[in-house]
Order: C-alpha cells, then structure tokens, then sequence
C-alpha cells in the first residue's frame, strides 16, 4: 500500500486546519493565487484565484488585497511581486522551487548575448527575476507562438538556447513558425 502525497492533508486535519486558515485570511485581508497544480483542497477550498503563473500574477495586480499568497514556486512569487511591487507577497512554502527554472541564471543570458549579439532572448515566463530583467522578453506556453511571431519570426530561435528555459517551448515553436533561414 503506497502512502499519500505529504502535501495533501489527512483528512482528520483538513477541516480545522481549513478553516483556520480561511480565518487567517480575512483578518489580514488576504488574497490566495494557487496555481493549477495545487491539491483540490488548496484550489478549491482556499485559493481565491486558481490559474496558471501569469494568471496569477495578472490578478494579483487587479485585487485590492495588500498581501498575495502564492501557492505555488518561488519564480511565480517573483513575478507577482514584479506585478505588485507595493504588495506584501508570501509563499506558504518558501523552498518550493521549480529545476528547470532555475536552471538559467541571469549570467547565462549575458552569455547567450556574447555568443548571439543579434539575437532576441525570450525566456518562460517561470524563470527568475534576474532572468527575466535580462531578456528581451518573456512568454508562456499558451503564448510563446505569438511572442515569436512578434519579433520577427524564426531567426529569434534559430539558436535552441535563445528561448529559456523550456524546450518544449521552443520546439513547438518551431514547427509553428516556418524558418525561413
């Protein structure tokens, strides 16, 4: 018999730990963004707002609440925080992080651009902060097409390492916008 996930809660202790949270968050006025991964009972018994990364931080930035919980990882903070910089953002689990975002490093981008001057660097929109500052832009899985498409086409991925981190992306991509190269 294989033993439950750790983050889903024995259910002797959902309800009162539920509504001790549901208490936490009206009287310190809370907002809680759950990405779409979260457990049912995260997304459907405490999240205000399930969607994915930038969803969340889009309607982080829309609500009245001076403080966001992100239950989700540490990149999808940092992009609340960079939509809401006047906000107090706080993540329940601080070590939640995500490999393949920090997988890149803000020097790998600075690297990309001495090895490609001429190229446009698109990162995921779930990369890091740094990350993010250091490209030219950032896209999402349902928009990376459209991103591409926005500057110029194929030659912004002709080399695989422009779009970081997901390579998924880039290939998608790829086969979504002839190169005409």
């Amino acid at each position: 018999m294989s033993t439950p996930p750790t983050s889903i809660l024995p259910a002797q202790l959902a309800l009162p730990t539920l509504a001790h949270i549901l208490r936490l968050k009206a009287e310190r006025a809370a907002v809680v963004v759950a990405h779409n991964y979260q457990t049912p009972l995260i997304a459907n018994g405490i999240a205000d707002f399930v969607g994915d990364s930038l969803a969340m931080a889009r309607f982080a930035g829309r609500c009245e609440a001076p403080l966001i919980v992100v239950c989700g990882v540490r990149s999808m903070a940092a992009t609340v925080k960079l939509l809401c910089p006047e906000k107090t953002v706080l993540r329940p689990a601080p070590r939640a992080g995500w490999s393949l975002a920090e997988s890149v490093t803000a020097e790998d981008i600075l690297a990309l651009r001495r090895r490609h001057p001429d190229t446009p660097v698109v990162a995921y929109v779930n990369t890091s902060a740094a990350v993010k500052a250091e490209a030219d832009i950032c896209c999402t899985s349902a928009n990376a097409v459209a991103v591409a498409g926005s500057l110029g086409g194929a030659a912004i991925f002709r080399a695989a390492t422009t779009c970081v981190t997901a390579a998924a992306l880039c290939a998608h991509r790829s086969r979504s916008i002839p190169d005409p190269l």
